[in-house]
This record gives structure tokens, sequence and C-alpha cells, in this order.
């Protein structure tokens, strides 16, 4: 089978499929499913339980085209998206680290319309019932109907009894692996150097007992990624940046022992993209890594595979902005802050804890990369933004009042500045505006005040 369809009509698990028409059903919902993500599907229905290596797919799926596995992952993700499987805890298509994937439902072939319920085997059955029945003595009619009830009774607690059990072995795997995953993501993006720390020893705990979680392994090579890059040695004394940029400029990441703790990141977060390529977290970690090596291009490469597989991946949406400023493309960083804000913003109510910290500085650097582009109108608008989330944050009020300053609304540059040292205190970054409006009011000197 290669790519194009057919007039394969079967039934994948819980799903209808029609091969000609492109169409899945089940439960009476309906999706048409691109070209490609259908072949995939026939693919894997064509050998059901068997592995299929990548390259097998990429082979049947791009026959005489040169794609990366970017294009295998998209791909899959999208199939998955449109079974409502799970990667983690497939019903459909399973993931296999290093070897492939394959299909785990069950694939029979059909002949009924697609949507179309066949009655056709209950109405067998119920017919040889009833006429079992009606030959029968009342007494064996009776005790056949008690023997029927008693079977399906039987059949359902078994049924039941072996759902429960599984849902308490997922329950107890849950238990024991996710809340630490969970804690180490906390800790991480707490971004203080305590915090890190604490997410490398639980990042590296949950390896010791699983070396191929995925999670694990891209969460622990950000952490160690983030620990020479924020917080360097130098000269027996802790630095401290707070980005790539600065960090790059520094020239600290180029130290022995900055090279072999990214060295050692990178190794984990290739293991990563290696057992999931279409993991948006795999991929974001191993381009601040290669990023962090000064490895622009690649980074870049890495943050578009992430975001093709997870459009609302907004951490590497913010990596990639960075990224193309460093190359030299501001305008494109800018879009891309854009986008990750948007992100954010809709998806602020359902990762708070991980967009609040990031929200108002975001605005303010959309702000500031916006003037240097001498889009200054636009600009206002993002510190408003910011000022509008959090009310008197410093970087915001200084930025705004300079705005105004410049555009020679200096009343209104000052009313901020006062507001903001009298609630925050005197150094939060206003003190150039107020001695510049100081000494515009001073009296001439050949005046008395």
């Amino acid at each position: 089978m290669t790519y194009k369809q057919d007039s394969a009509r079967l039934q994948v698990g819980e799903w209808q499929v029609d091969g000609l028409t492109g169409e899945i059903v089940r439960h009476g919902k309906w999706e048409r499913l691109e070209p490609r993500t259908m072949a995939m599907l026939l693919l894997f229905a064509r050998h059901p339980g068997a592995v299929l290596t990548r390259d097998e797919i990429l082979e049947q799926i791009w026959p005489k085209l040169v794609v990366g596995e970017d294009a295998l992952a998209r791909a899959l993700f999208k199939l998955r998206k449109a079974l409502g499987d799970d990667a983690k805890s497939p019903a459909y298509i399973e993931t296999l680290p290093k070897r492939g994937y394959r299909l785990i439902a069950t694939v029979q072939t059909i002949s009924v319309p697609l949507g179309a319920v066949d009655y056709s085997t209950e109405r067998t059955a119920i017919a040889a019932a009833l006429d079992s029945t009606a030959t029968a003595s009342p007494v064996q009619a009776w005790n056949w109907r008690w023997f029927a009830l008693a079977s399906v009774l039987l059949v359902g607690l078994t049924l039941m009894l072996l759902l429960v059990r599984r849902e308490s072995n997922i329950a107890t795997v849950n238990a024991t692996a996710e809340p630490e995953e969970q804690r180490a993501q906390d800790f991480y993006g707490a971004y203080s150097r305590a915090e890190n720390e604490a997410a490398v020893a639980l990042y590296e705990r949950i390896l010791a007992g699983d070396s191929e979680r995925v999670a694990a392994l891209a969460g622990l090579a950000s952490a160690l990624t983030q620990r020479v890059l924020r917080w360097p040695q130098a000269q027996g004394r802790t630095l401290h940046f707070t980005d790539l940029t600065s960090a790059l400029k520094a020239g600290h990441l180029r130290t022995p022992y900055a090279r072999e703790v990214l060295a050692r990141a990178r190794l984990l977060a290739q293991h990563a993209v290696q057992i999931e390529p279409e993991n948006a977290l795999a991929r974001r970690s191993l381009g601040l890594v290669v990023s962090a090596q000064g490895e622009l291009d690649a980074a870049l490469v890495q943050y578009d595979a992430a975001i093709a597989v997870d459009a609302d991946a907004w951490g590497a949406l913010i990596n990639r902005g960075e990224v193309l400023s460093l190359l030299g493309r501001p305008a494109d960083s800018v879009d891309s802050w854009m986008a990750a804000f948007a992100v954010m913003t809709r998806r602020y109510q359902q990762d708070r804890m991980q967009i609040q910290p990031w929200y108002a500085e975001l605005a303010v650097l959309i702000g500031q990369r916006l003037e240097g582009l001498d889009r200054s109108v636009e600009s206002e608008s993002w510190y408003r933004r910011a000022l509008a989330h959090t009310p008197l944050h410093a970087a915001a009020t200084v930025a705004q009042a300079s705005l105004l300053q410049r555009s020679g609304q200096l009343s209104e540059a000052r009313r901020l500045c006062l507001e903001l040292n009298e609630r925050i205190g005197a150094g939060a970054g206003c003190e150039q505006i107020l001695a510049a409006q100081a000494t515009k009011d001073a009296p001439a000197g050949n005046e008395r005040p």
C-alpha cells in the first residue's frame, strides 16, 4: 500500500473507516482525514499489531520524496488527534521506543455503508433463540432464560473486575510517577537556582526508575541547560543571567564546565526526541540546548517542529522569538512573541501557574522591541496590556512613562512615576524621568525660588 486512497471499508477499534471517501465515523461523529493521514491509518490497518519502523512508514506514505521525521511526527499527531488517541496511554497507535509504531486496536473488514448499524448478526441470534424456546417445554424455556441471564451477568461482572483492576494499575503508576514529574516541572518553572536544582534531583530520581520517560528526559535536559545558562560559576562567585542573549554575549557558555553540562543535556534531549519525535516538550528542550551551544539555526528547526506538533506551545514560541532576534530578524521575532502572547491569553485560566510569571514580562518585551522598530504607537498598547494585568508593574510603568515623556506628555509621565515610587518605593526605575522633570521645573539661575 502506497500513498493513495483505496476502497477499503474497515472497523478500526470503535471507528468505521472509509478509505475511498477519507472519512471515519464513531457514535455519529464524523471526521474527514487529510489524504496522507488516511493513508497512514490504512497502512497501520493493513498490518494490525505489526511494528512499523519510521523508515517503513516514510517509504510508504512519502514515496520518492525526501522528508524528515518532522513530517512523520506531524502526521502521527494529526492521526492520533482525529482518533481521540493519547500517545501516553494509547488505545490505537502505540509508540515503541527505538523500534517504531504499531496499531493495537482491532481491525475488521465491513461491508455496510459508513455509519450504518449492522443488525444482521443480532437478528440471527434472536431468531435462533426464539426458535429454540418455541419448541422447548415451558420448563426448558424458563431454564434457558435463567441460564442466558446468568451468563450475561457473569460476563458483565468479569469485565467490570478487569476494568477496575486496569484502572487500579493505571492509578498506581500515575500516583508514583506523574506527581513527581509535575512537582519537578513546577520547580523548574520557578526559575530560581534552588528550585532548579530541586528539579534536577527529581528528574534524576524518576529516570533512575525508568530511563525512557520522555517528560523527565526533556525536563532534566532543560534544567541542566538553565543551570549553566542562568547561574554560571566564575572565579568563585555565582553570576546571574536572565536570558539566552545576555548569556551568549557574556561567553560563559563556552567554558569547559558549561560545555560538559550542555553535552550531557543534549544527549538527554536527543534521546527524548528519538523516543517520541512528535513530543513538543522534547523538541523544545532540544532547541534550548542547541541554542545554548550557539547552534541557532538548529534550534530554530527544533522550535518549529515543537510548534508544528502543538500550536499552543507558547514556551517554544517565546524561545523561537529570541533565536530569531539573535539571527538578526527582529520583525519575525516580534511576530513569534505576539503569537505566544495570544496563546497565553487563551490558555491563561488553564495554565495560570505557568503563564502568570511571564505574561506581563512578555508584553513589555514586545512593546520595547516595537519601539526599536519605530512602531511606538503599537508599543504603548502593549505597555497598557502589561499594566492592565499587573498594575504598577515596574518595567511597564517606566517604559510607558518614558514613551509619554518623549511624546511631550510630561505631566502624565511624572504622575505615573510618582505613583510608582510612592507605592513601590524609590529605585523602581523612574529616577531619570523625575530628575529630568525636576530640572525642567527648576527656576532660572537669576530667579529666586
